[in-house]
């Protein structure tokens, strides 16, 4: 229920459209009301007494409370669409903000699918709530509520006949939550997981191919595909058999009221109007009853989508900026770590003990084997991750006692697996840079050696970059990272293996031209190449997490059996 309560508050961001739904519902709800009670007076006097006049008037009266009923449904309907849909609006832009607020170790655990399937079936089922949980549902209640006054107020032995169906669907409406409840999360689940699926696939279609493993892929799919049909047709059934359940009840209900109405207008205890009247009314309260079982369905998948999506909107980011953070500009780059240690989350320490300072300015390089630890090193300066113990200072400043986005500002990040977006050539490279010219695109452009190959497209730079840049090769996609990094110029600079997919010539040229961007810019570079690090101020030798030596190219040749053992085995090749 507090679900419920805390989605249905969404709704009260908009009060005034809610609140003339709701005027538009009640005057339509009653309205309708009055129409059986007329049917019930044109029996007992126009129809008996045949005055043509009275008929004249009761149906002028039928047709002006129709015409009122639909302008009132009409503004019933749009007002409420209209809310629910901002109040998905806003759930929507809630979603994607906190997520793009959470660390990395948030999106770690993530799929991609089921953060999808949060973001699109979830917020969807959160607007039949809106529709149907507050504008028809209170319709609902009013009727069912005045209906039941009415009939008793009519004839209260017929009343109790009616009311005998009560314990009945009390009974079922309790088991149909709860059943369904469990159902729907199932549903929500199987989509999450299949929309993971089909991310998945469609990402990897050309793997897929290369080991002829469509077969393979599509009963994978089927599998997951039919479990979502399956949790979906299981909430079916238990929704139609309510449906069944209702008709059935409703007839028997109809057909007692038949016989003792019968009875009661010949002992004269009512008159033949109000049994006219009584049995109109309640074929109207069979739809609130009706609906009962459609809103339980939708409450119970509302609730399901609730808890989902309030697992995100709950989460607190383990990166969190402090009230008082300082909003850094212009940083030298004078670093220092300080006695730092990091572990993901119940995992052993990755980095251990890790000391070492970078004076403003300088080229560090960081070499070592696979898993070492070098580029989650360097995603703790920029505060993708926090230190567990131990701290980082850029210029004397706590990396946690600056504001999260000068910090970054700072920072300039080419990372190995550079990732494009759907857009221009133009709009990618100047991403965190949207106001850039495009004279200075190009010139960054020229600086990663890229100007080239986007001179001989048609369209220059307005030539379109395909999703996940499949137009681009491996190697033009790092250089498209290191261009827009550059464009940013940042005093920081990390580059994590940013051209292991370049080819050695034009490895060379663009570390040519690094060496005069990077003047006087403090540059961190991770490497696996021996031969692109060589000409570094200072070279980090790191090995299962911690710092096993220092020094220049040289200097390590002939102290460090690693850092020789990496040379010869990269020269031999």
């Amino acid at each position: 229920m507090k679900i419920v309560v805390r989605l249905l508050s969404y709704s009260l961001y908009y009060k005034f459209a809610l609140l003339f739904a709701l005027a538009s519902m009640i005057i339509g709800t009653l309205a309708g009301l009055i129409v059986p009670s007329i049917l019930g007076i044109a029996v007992d006097e126009v129809l008996q007494s045949g005055s043509k006049n009275k008929l004249l008037i009761l149906i002028i009266v039928i047709i002006t409370v129709s015409c009122i009923r639909g302008i009132t449904a009409y503004l019933q309907d749009y007002l409420a669409e209209s809310v629910a849909q901002k109040v998905c609006f806003k759930l929507r832009n809630e979603l994607f903000s906190k997520i793009q607020s959470l660390g990395f170790d948030f999106h770690d655990t993530q799929t991609t699918g089921n953060l999808l399937s949060r973001t699109t079936s979830d917020v969807d089922a959160i607007r039949m709530l809106i529709l149907f949980g507050t504008i028809r549902g209170l319709s609902s209640i009013i009727t069912l509520i005045s209906i039941i006054v009415i009939l008793f107020f009519l004839t209260w032995k017929l009343a109790l006949v009616v009311l005998a169906i009560i314990p009945i669907l009390i009974w079922r409406t309790i088991f149909m939550s709860k059943k369904l409840r469990t159902l729907w999360t199932e549903v929500q689940s199987a989509i999450g997981k299949m929309t993971t699926l089909i991310q998945e696939n469609f990402t990897g279609i050309k793997i897929i191919k290369v080991f002829a493993s469509q077969n393979y892929e599509t009963q994978r799919f089927n599998k997951q595909s039919s479990s979502v049909a399956n949790f979906t047709y299981l909430t079916a059934r238990v929704f139609a058999s309510q449906g069944s359940l209702l008709t059935l009840l409703f007839s028997l209900v109809t057909v007692a009221v038949l016989l003792v109405g019968f009875y009661e207008v010949k002992s004269d205890q009512i008159s033949p109007g109000q049994l006219v009247s009584f049995i109109f009314y309640l074929a109207i309260l069979a739809i609130p009853i009706r609906m009962s079982g459609f809103m339980i369905n939708t409450y119970a998948r509302s609730v399901a989508a609730g808890q989902r999506i309030f697992e995100i909107l709950d989460q607190v980011s383990s990166i969190v900026e402090k009230n008082d953070a300082t909003n850094v500009k212009n940083l030298k780059g004078h670093i220092k770590f300080n006695n730092v240690f990091f572990k993901y989350q119940s995992t052993e320490n990755i980095l251990k003990n890790i000391n070492f300072e970078i004076q403003p300015g300088q080229f560090i390089a960081i070499v070592g084997g696979s898993g070492s630890g070098k580029t989650t090193l360097m995603h703790l300066l920029p505060r993708f991750y926090d230190v567990s113990s131990g701290t980082i200072t850029i210029d004397d400043i706590d990396v946690s006692a600056m504001t999260i986005g000068s910090l970054r500002n700072n920072i300039g990040i080419v990372m190995q697996d550079t990732f494009t977006f759907s857009g221009t050539l133009k709009e990618n490279i100047s991403y965190g840079s949207e106001n850039a010219a495009l004279p200075d695109i190009i010139k960054a452009a020229q600086f990663s050696e890229l100007h080239e190959y986007i001179d001989t497209l048609p369209e220059k730079y307005d030539s379109w970059v395909g999703e996940r840049g499949i137009t681009l090769s491996g190697g033009q996609k790092q250089r498209l990272g290191i261009a827009r990094t550059i464009l940013t110029d940042p005093p920081i600079l990390i580059f994590d293996d940013s051209t292991s997919s370049v080819d050695t010539i034009t490895e060379q040229k663009i570390h040519s031209t690094l060496a005069t961007i990077a003047k006087g810019k403090t540059t961190l570079v991770i490497a696996h190449r021996i031969s692109t690090v060589q000409q570094a101020d200072t070279i980090i030798v790191m090995d299962n997490g911690s710092i096993v030596n220092t020094g220049t190219h040289d200097q390590l040749l002939s102290t460090d059996n690693l850092y020789r053992r990496i040379f010869e085995i990269q020269l031999s090749n």
